[in-house]
């Protein structure tokens, strides 16, 4: 096997340049009968119906007033469309979407049979997929953070049986340690449903705007508050990610302020480095600029490119 955990910083050059396995829990739901993708479609923020059969998505459920109630990650099949979701909200969510099935002809459940699930990132994903499906298993490819990503699903054996096949004798494949995944996905700036945002946040809040929802499809559940805070407005908080002075990191949370001392918001997330401690935060909007100087616990924060909103055109007032 291949064992990227002595050296974390290697998970992130997989990702980045070949494959990174993580294997990942969620919980599993299937959506059946003919109007199925079209339904599912009004139901969560990204676009399913131009989905391929086979392919992934990641997108969001949002409820009436804009604000995230889970991630999704979806893969649609030849008979079923299966969505996964962060641990233990499964059936919550499947019963919070029954309720809008009206007249559909098509159904929402968890799905009967235990599921394994395993996110694979990187370049090498579409080949990943591949080599998930010769051997029984599903597979798709989405993107998240500027990656593909291989969301590889199936009987807990057979994701085991892959995973081993794939991180054998291969130089540039691995499967992420605890610790390396938490530094790659900082790196990265992908957030945790639970841990940097949560269901009082909005898309843009949590920076997912970009990956997790289309503004050309037609209507879905909370559209209205989510394309009226992107198009003539933003939301008051914002996750970006910090680079600090000093390379050990600190307990989460941890406060962060601007200035005079006033607190701008909290860290969430952190990793220590040689090259300096990188976090990820939420702060108010007008402190979530590239380059703008803040404090963690006496040490000097920046908020980096990645994350940020963008500056103000010239001659444009900030908003507060």
């Amino acid at each position: 096997m291949n064992d990227t955990s002595r050296d974390p910083s290697r998970e992130l050059l997989l990702a980045r340049d070949g494959l990174l396995l993580v294997p990942t829990p969620f919980d599993a739901l299937l959506v059946t009968g003919r109007d199925r993708v079209s339904w599912l479609n009004g139901m969560v923020t990204s676009d399913v119906a131009k989905q391929a059969v086979g392919s992934a998505g990641y997108g969001l459920h949002v409820g009436k007033t804009g604000k995230i109630g889970a991630e999704v990650w979806i893969h649609v099949g030849e008979a079923d469309v299966l969505v996964a979701v962060p641990p233990g909200r499964g059936g919550e969510l499947a019963a919070a979407l029954d309720r809008y099935l009206i007249m559909e002809r098509c159904e929402i459940a968890p799905a009967t049979t235990p599921t394994a699930f395993t996110l694979a990132w990187g370049p090498e994903a579409s080949a990943a997929v591949s080599r998930a499906r010769a051997l029984g298993l599903r597979g798709g490819v989405a993107h998240r953070a500027g990656l593909p990503v291989a969301l590889v699903s199936g009987a807990p054996e057979g994701v085991l049986a892959w995973e081993e096949a794939e991180v054998h004798g291969a130089a540039t494949r691995g499967r992420a340690s605890t610790a390396g995944w938490e530094r790659t996905r900082i790196e990265l700036g992908v957030g945790t449903f639970g841990v940097d945002f949560d269901d009082s946040a909005y898309p843009q809040e949590a920076a997912l705007e970009g990956d997790g929802v289309s503004f050309s499809k037609g209507c879905y559940l909370g559209q209205e508050a989510v394309f009226m805070m992107q198009e003539r407005g933003h939301p008051p908080r914002r996750l970006v990610q910090l680079q600090l002075e000093g390379e050990a990191a600190l307990p989460t949370p941890a406060d962060v302020s601007q200035g005079d001392g006033a607190s701008v918001g909290r860290v969430t997330s952190i990793v220590g480095r040689p090259e300096g401690a990188l976090a990820l935060a939420t702060v108010k909007w007008k402190a979530a600029r590239p380059g703008t100087e803040l404090s963690v616990a006496g040490r000097k924060a920046v908020v980096t490119p990645l994350l940020a909103v963008a500056a103000p055109a010239a001659g444009q007032v900030p908003t507060a």
